[in-house]
């Protein structure tokens, strides 16, 4: 079933804690004061008499107080917002490992999405979300004290001002052609070039470099032509932006010097100087919301995340339904993949404790039916049940060629990070063999990754000592022994074959020998059936 999460500004709420949010947007409020303190500040000076000393000594003080209540503010929005932040990162990053492991996703796949989706999202998402909040109560406040320092002034500054947006809007379709125009000739000259590279042995040993570089340098010239036209439009347009701007910021002064010079609504040269300074911070705040309006836009695709849980069940069957005497059954087991069946009608019965071995020519579905018996492998019809219960990730434990080993103490890896005492982990060691390899501490034996520092036998035995410390009762091993030498493989047989536990082994070579010591059944695997050998 396909599952979609998706990262948005209700996601946002829900994992920032609410008192975080609070305070975050309250020094986002007292921030926003800092587009209209110069204006208002600059232009009350004009109304002081400079030559009463006290008075400009607590305009000072009041100007100073002013910035730094404003500035301590935008000290503290920022530092929230990071805290806000730092949330947003650790559930989106635990999301990431999360979905990666529900969906099997391969390690480079969920290592991609924890480092760098991530941080695609946090910079391109999660920060212009924070700063489009402020800008539009910045917007909000410097609009107020515009229209409440002069009404009919105010607005002509603003009428003035947006008429510097017309540039970049009247030309935004024409420049979003070219730029598309741009971007599909680099692309073209991106695969040509990786054709080329891919290629150059062939095109050497044809001898057509000449016609691949030529093809190549014609589309290189056409690229970067596209990419001249695209930024002779860019220049332009901004030519066009300065002009409208000097008007923007002439024509509302010389309007307000002329009406000024009458007295008329209340002009004064305070007021033309504080709207001045100030106006700007609106259209520069509309500027910077259709910046950070383009960058969360870019975010799309990557804050849906769509993932497929694998089909694996996951059971824990109570133990007073567990019944120690039945032992494996698979009964009428068929396993279907990419519509071809792997093999059909498969019967197997093995009591409490018996041993066996599963052989068969290579590809006719031994491992396939080693993942058929832990539910890594769906099953087409048939059932497989393990002490009368259907079985369960609590009954058994899979064993293969392909170790996992990492970088930890060897407690750490036997035990899981799970709570079992050093007496518990002392005892599997010992049956295990382990007890007196690793030195005079060997729970605290440091294992490098892949267990670099440890033989093949020797990682072999920690993945045994898994199953024994969590009781499991059904060993299944998957080609155990391919990769070790005949003394290690015979050990490690050896301690397998004497565990008080049913064990179902795939295997390509076995010890006849040992295999007649222990009294192991040998079953041969076939595309429709499973036949005892002996």
């Amino acid at each position: 079933m396909l599952h979609k999460k998706t990262i948005n500004l209700k996601w946002i709420l829900h994992n920032v804690p609410k008192s975080i949010l609070f305070f975050t947007f309250l020094f986002c409020i007292f921030s926003s004061f800092e587009a209209i303190l110069n204006g208002y500040i600059i232009g009350q000076i004009v109304n002081i008499n400079m030559s009463d000393y006290k008075s400009v000594f607590w305009f000072l003080l009041k100007a100073f107080a002013a910035y730094v209540v404003t500035y301590l503010s935008i000290y503290g929005f920022l530092s929230f917002k990071s805290i806000a932040i730092k949330y947003l990162n650790r559930r989106l990053k635990y999301l990431f490992f999360n979905i990666g492991f529900k969906a099997g996703m391969s390690e480079s796949e969920v290592v991609s999405n924890i480092t760098n989706i991530s941080k695609q999202i946090e910079q391109n998402y999660f920060n212009p979300i924070f700063m489009m909040v402020q800008v539009l109560i910045t917007i909000v406040s410097s609009l107020i004290f515009i229209l409440k320092t002069n009404f009919v002034l105010g607005m002509i500054y603003l009428v003035f001002s947006f008429m510097s947006l017309l540039p970049s809007y009247i030309g935004s379709k024409k420049l979003n052609s070219k730029t598309n125009v741009w971007s599909q000739k680099n692309s073209t000259l991106i695969n040509i070039l990786s054709n080329i590279m891919q290629g150059r042995n062939e095109i050497r040993n044809f001898g057509v470099r000449k016609a691949f570089f030529q093809k190549f340098n014609v589309q290189l010239s056409d690229t970067e032509h596209a990419y001249r036209d695209m930024s002779q439009f860019q220049y332009a347009i901004q030519l066009v932006s300065w002009g409208i701007a000097l008007v923007s910021f002439l024509g509302p002064v010389a309007i307000g010097i002329y009406l000024s010079r009458f007295s008329a609504l209340g002009i004064t040269t305070s007021a033309i100087i504080s709207l001045v300074l100030t106006s700007d911070s609106v259209v520069g705040g509309m500027r910077e919301l259709t910046s950070y309006q383009s960058v969360i836009k870019s975010t799309d695709d990557i804050r849906v995340i769509k993932y497929e849980e694998n089909n694996i069940k996951v059971t824990t069957t109570p133990k007073d339904k567990i019944s120690k005497d039945d032992g494996l059954l698979i009964k009428d087991v068929a396993v279907n993949l990419n519509h071809k069946i792997v093999f059909d009608n498969i019967n197997l019965y093995l009591k409490s404790n018996d041993k066996a071995i599963i052989m068969g020519a290579s590809g006719v579905g031994k491992s396939t039916l080693l993942g058929a018996i832990t539910g890594n492998v769906p099953l087409d019809k048939g059932v497989i049940k393990f002490n009368s219960h259907d079985i369960s990730n609590q009954d058994y434990i899979l064993i293969s060629q392909n170790l996992w080993i990492f970088n930890g103490t060897l407690r750490d890896n036997i035990t899981l990070y799970s709570d079992f005492s050093d007496a518990e982990v002392m005892r599997v060691i010992e049956k295990v063999g382990l007890l007196d390899e690793l030195g005079p501490d060997p729970l605290n034996f440091h294992i490098k990754t892949n267990g670099e520092n440890l033989s093949g036998g020797q990682n072999q035995r920690i993945s045994i000592a898994r199953g024994l410390i969590r009781n499991r009762k059904l060993f299944l091993l998957d080609e155990v022994t391919s990769k070790l030498d005949s003394e290690n493989a015979v050990k490690i047989r050896n301690i397998l074959y004497s565990l008080p536990v049913t064990i179902l082994e795939v295997a390509h070579n076995i010890d006849y020998q040992q295999v007649e010591q222990f009294k192991v059944k040998q079953f041969k695997l076939t595309k429709d059936s499973l036949k005892i050998i002996s």
